[in-house]
């Protein structure tokens, strides 16, 4: 029995797919068995697309689809002189079922005309996240939390706290977009509990997400103006006036918590405080994966060993350095920090020289992809399977530039 679905109906499920797999990318902790999950995932997406184009499953084999495959076989050889095998052979079995999943996902994506479905599934995925630490911590706690300036989530398993509130952040900043760019206000309503799950998190890089990515958006967007001086004018203005709002902002008792924590962090920068621990923790961690670079400048420890390192320093079972510029080179060496960043020097090259400031996709992916870059001197973000789905929406990106600027060649 053949069971016939409309065109769109079937492009809804594959889009309430996306937005699982994405979610179950960020939540992964909370579930057993992933193996069977990203495998089902897979499968139920391609059935998915099939259904919808009622033709035999075809992929066009690019070189982000080489990337993930090249740096997967280096995770696995690299345990051939890891220090702990086994850490290693984990990561690898990781990154392969998640190159099974983004292959997949990008056969959803193989024809796609824009961005926006992606960044759709981003957003939606976001704001799950942000529903389920409201439900898990309660709105009582959420806003205690803000009112009494304690971070939601620190003795909680659901998800790391900062992670809580990037995936609020770039839901937000999103939404931004879409109204910016397509004048999809309905979307501030969207935004509120995400709002409230970023000032419960107390998150600086949420908040740096959201200023700067909304300050690159508007200025990209206002590049068109060929009067430099009126360029220039709108982005000192726009400056004013986001310095002037985060001032006002930042005065308020929701945003007591996040103003204290910059303070003390840029005390501890300039020396004119004493160092938190935080600062001082992340200093250590940098120091302790410099020593282990140097011990191994071409090849690394073996991906996924530096955390048990410093794991065992600061007595912690899971203890990333919190640099993924750092954890790389120990982990990997030269050789692996080439190849995972390849496809980011690849992609800012070939993005700028295609670019188009009337293209709101080009200017959105090029705001992602800095911040990206930006904030992995804070974060380990190769261990994430979210951000090859950024770099599978930003090769998208680059071509539909590409075929759009052939067109106009022809």
């Amino acid at each position: 029995m053949i069971i016939r679905t409309s065109k769109r109906q079937c492009s809804w499920v594959t889009l309430l797919l996306l937005i699982v797999t994405l979610t179950v990318f960020r939540l992964i902790t909370l579930i057993s068995d992933e193996r069977f999950i990203f495998l089902g995932l897979a499968i139920s997406l391609v059935l998915t697309q099939v259904l919808h184009e009622g033709r035999q499953i075809k992929l066009k084999w690019t070189g982000y689809h080489w990337y993930l495959i090249l740096f997967t076989l280096f995770t696995y050889v690299s345990s051939i002189w890891a220090l702990d095998t086994r850490y290693t052979i984990g990561r690898g079995n990781t990154m392969l079922l998640s190159t099974i999943v983004l292959i997949a996902m990008s056969y959803c994506f193989k024809n796609a005309r824009d961005i926006d479905q992606m960044l759709q599934v981003i957003m939606w995925s976001g704001f799950l996240i942000a529903y389920l630490a409201i439900y898990i911590f309660g709105i009582g706690g959420i806003i205690q939390s803000i009112r009494g300036s304690t971070r939601i989530g620190l003795n909680n398993e659901f998800i790391n706290t900062n992670e809580i509130g990037m995936c609020a952040a770039y839901s937000i900043l999103i939404t931004i977009y879409f109204i910016l760019y397509k004048k999809k206000w309905h979307l501030l309503i969207l935004d509120v509990p995400a709002v409230l799950v970023v000032l419960a998190t107390e998150g600086k890089k949420a908040i740096l997400i959201i200023g700067l990515g909304a300050i690159s958006l508007f200025y990209l967007k206002n590049c068109l103006d060929r009067d430099f001086r009126k360029r220039f004018a709108k982005a000192i203005g726009l400056i004013i006036l986001i310095a002037i709002a985060a001032t006002v902002l930042l005065t308020l008792p929701a945003f007591k918590g996040i103003r204290d924590r910059f303070e003390i962090m840029f005390k501890a920068l300039s020396g004119s405080g004493s160092e938190d621990l935080s600062t001082s923790t992340r200093v250590r961690l940098i120091e302790i994966g410099t020593e282990l670079f140097h011990s191994n400048p071409i090849l690394g420890i073996g991906i996924n060993n530096a955390h048990f390192i410093a794991g065992a320093e600061f007595n912690h079972e899971d203890y990333y350095l919190h640099n993924n510029y750092i954890e790389l080179l120990a982990d990997g060496g030269l050789i692996g920090f080439t190849i995972y960043y390849s496809i980011y020097v690849y992609l800012l090259f070939k993005l700028w020289k295609l670019r188009d400031f009337k293209d709101g996709g080009f200017n959105i992916c090029f705001t992602f992809l800095i911040i990206n870059l930006g904030l992995d001197f804070a974060t380990v973000s190769f261990l994430d399977r979210t951000t090859y789905f950024y770099l599978l929406m930003y090769y998208i990106q680059y071509g539909i530039l590409k075929q759009k600027w052939k067109l106009i060649a022809e």
